[in-house]
């Protein structure tokens, strides 16, 4: 089982999951000029989520289901970069919001 519960900076290379849960799910997540990748069929919830300019979130293979769900909106500067993100097919978003 996974005992992870602290805070998850990225702040260079790539952090890749390569499984779903890896993260704690009130961890706080902070991409500052790293990449957070997903890759395949990931799906990961987090407390705050911060990016700074630089930060990468990649969802992995285009047309895998992968899922970044977090709780609440850290702090952001700057511009983050999603890659391979499917509409239709892949979620992010906050825990919190209606649809």
């Amino acid at each position: 089982a996974n005992t992870y519960t602290g805070a998850t900076t990225v702040s260079a290379g790539t952090l890749a999951l390569g499984a779903s849960n890896r993260l704690a799910d009130t961890s706080a997540l902070s991409l500052a000029g790293g990449t957070l990748a997903l890759g395949g069929t990931a799906s990961e919830r987090v407390g705050a989520l911060s990016y700074t300019d630089g930060g990468v979130l990649d969802f992995g293979t285009v047309g895998t289901a992968n899922h970044l769900i977090f709780a609440s909106a850290g702090s952001a500067t700057g511009t983050l970069t999603v890659r391979n993100f499917s509409e239709n097919i892949d979620v992010f978003g906050s825990a919190t919001a209606t649809v």
